[in-house]
């Protein structure tokens, strides 16, 4: 029996580590896209202004509920398509250099 040599990763082990990491990025930056879109709008149009209205909730519950009120789920995901296309290769480069 000839004990197999060869240490380092496999073409098929850094493939799914690639997939694997990629996908990740993908779900996560999914969950996080809402919030994403809330705080880049802060950043553009600063806080709103209460006055003498009466808060309901938080700023990011508030402003969730906005969103989707005026724009419905899409309005939620603005956005996301860019973020995925930048950043996929980063994801699954990132795990292939962690397999080493």
């Amino acid at each position: 029996m000839v004990a197999d040599t060869t240490h380092g990763p496999t073409p098929k082990g850094v493939l799914c580590n690639a997939g694997a990491g990629a996908a990740a990025g993908v779900i996560a930056a999914t969950f996080v896209c809402p919030l994403d879109v809330i705080k880049t709008r802060l950043q553009v149009h600063g806080l709103p202004k209460l006055g003498n209205a009466n808060v309901r909730g938080s700023l990011i519950v508030g402003n969730l509920e906005h969103i989707f009120q005026k724009e419905g789920l899409r309005g939620m995901y603005r956005g996301l398509s860019p973020t995925v296309l930048a950043l996929l290769p980063n994801w699954a480069v990132s795990q292939i250099i962690l397999q080493f």
